[in-house]
């Protein structure tokens, strides 16, 4: 139901993890969302149609399950892919091991007896960077990958901090050892004593037995050396496999040299963030766009597994999700949205109908008013001169995806879902230049996942006589939210 709000309201907090009043300004100018992002909601959708998961699941789990403690600071794509993978590990789609091995996760036996014993030769594996979390919070550093080392201490079974995020059975215990290493074989440009040691505390998932257990340290340590040497200045000739990660980079690559109009061997001298780079060395023009690309979501690496074990298993294809993100991505761009509220505000029994019962009378227009995921009610507020209507979800995200496409990120906020019931003018006016007159009501309504609102705004004065295609150009996705007032092309 609507909650009056002309000077805030703390009804429903109790479902809003999230700043209090006088909170910062929601970022309205975030960019949209990334092909990851777009790739989760699709195969959402379509694990949807295939019957594999259940709505209500999925929002249980994304409200519940993956709301407090660690995944707090998770993003809403990434609180999603968490949720499809342990549902459906849970309705057993998927088993925990093909998940854990699409992940680089060799999964142990909680309190296991150690493998490894002091005094044996163990070499750190190379092949775990598609592990269960991301960096910099592996709990094994790169320089070691594929060093031979020699144990000098068992711990026994110690928290591995690495399964926290995504095992039921969180922070199992698992063998923990002290291992020491030659500075020699860390670094090929060490020329310090040959006795200097480094030790460093490893889990079990990370070590495996060297292949030449009968050769001594000295043989082994010369053996990495040179194998480091030699990756150093060669180049393998084996093709290398192309991960869904590179896949959905290149795609994003050739969209943006397609609209740049870049030809073959194009250099760029520029960052995208403006910083002129043509005066720098290649291998600092690359790490800056490395540093550019920011921290790793968690949600790619989980999706990425959960697509790669229902494609080895045969559930999904990669065609068949490639044509789910083509219609999302189409949703929204029909323009359903302003062809109601235009049709409103030319014909007064049409909004009258539309007020009492949205579903029905945006079929007459052949508007389909309920989303693709579940069955929900659609309700239109209409915004007046006395009362000023804005729409949020608490609890989740709960949006008219149909009507007005996919929901910007702000919108998914805390700092939006918090602040429109907590202090919605306050919102307008800072987060997104809306100062609307103090004699006039903010009315906020929290949409559910069973009825979806979306706002019919004033039409601007002056418009009288105007076609439908102009009247349609002044309706915006945020003017349909309540965050904006339709305005006409020379007003601010």
């Amino acid at each position: 139901p609507a909650v009056a709000a002309a000077a805030g309201s703390t009804a429903g907090l109790a479902d809003v993890e999230a700043p209090v009043v006088g909170g910062p300004p929601v970022d309205a100018a975030v960019a949209g969302h990334s092909f990851w992002e777009r790739q989760v909601h699709a195969l959402m959708v379509l694990l949807l149609s295939l019957q594999r998961l259940a709505a209500d699941d999925l929002r249980e789990r994304v409200v519940g399950d993956f709301s407090a403690g660690h995944f707090a600071s998770w993003g809403y794509y990434d609180r999603w892919a968490a949720a499809i993978a342990t549902a459906l590990v849970a309705n057993g789609s998927i088993q925990d091991s093909e998940l854990d091995e699409a992940m680089g996760a060799k999964v142990i036996a909680e309190a296991s007896q150690p493998r490894f014993g002091v005094g044996d030769l163990v070499r750190v594996r190379r092949g775990l960077l598609a592990s269960r979390w991301r960096k910099p919070h592996l709990q094994t550093p790169g320089n070691i990958f594929g060093a031979v080392g020699v144990v000098r201490k068992s711990h026994g079974p110690v928290g591995d901090p690495e399964f926290l995020a995504f095992r039921d059975d969180a922070y199992a215990a698992h063998p923990l050892y002290s291992i020491c290493f030659k500075q020699r074989i860390l670094w090929t440009e060490y020329d310090g004593p040959d006795s200097t040691e480094v030790n460093v505390d490893i889990f079990e998932s990370w070590l495996e037995p060297t292949e030449d257990g009968g050769s001594d340290e000295s043989k082994s340590a010369s053996s990495v050396q040179t194998s480091r040497k030699r990756k150093a200045t060669e180049k393998s000739s084996a093709p290398k496999m192309r991960t869904l990660k590179q896949i959905a980079t290149t795609f994003a690559q050739e969209l943006h040299d397609q609209g740049h109009g870049h030809g073959l061997g194009h250099e760029h001298g520029h960052a995208h963030d403006g910083t002129d780079l043509s005066h720098l060395p290649r291998s600092d023009i690359e790490q800056h766009a490395v540093s550019s690309e920011g921290m790793e979501a968690p949600g790619l690496r989980i999706s990425e597994a959960v697509i790669s074990v229902l494609t080895k298993k045969e559930t999904i294809t990669l065609e068949g999700l490639r044509r789910a993100i083509e219609a999302i991505d189409a949703v929204g761009t029909e323009a359903l949205g302003p062809r109601l509220v235009v049709r409103a505000w030319m014909d007064a029994e049409f909004r009258q109908r539309l007020l009492e019962n949205a579903g029905a009378a945006a079929a007459e227009l052949g508007i389909t008013a309920t989303n693709a995921t579940s069955e929900v009610a659609l309700r239109v507020v209409e915004s007046t001169d006395r009362v000023h209507n804005l729409v949020v979800c608490t609890l989740c995200s709960c949006y008219p995806v149909s009507i007005l496409g996919l929901s910007p990120p702000w919108y998914k906020s805390r700092e939006y879902r918090a602040r429109a019931i907590r202090e919605p003018r306050a919102l307008l006016q800072e987060s997104f230049g809306l100062e609307l007159p103090a004699d006039v009501e903010v009315a906020v309504h929290d949409s559910s996942t069973d009825l979806r609102y979306i706002v019919l705004p004033r039409r601007p004065v002056g418009t009288e006589g105007w076609s439908e295609e102009l009247l349609r150009s002044l309706v915006t996705r945020d003017t349909m939210i309540g965050v904006a007032v339709p305005a006409l092309p020379n007003e601010p």
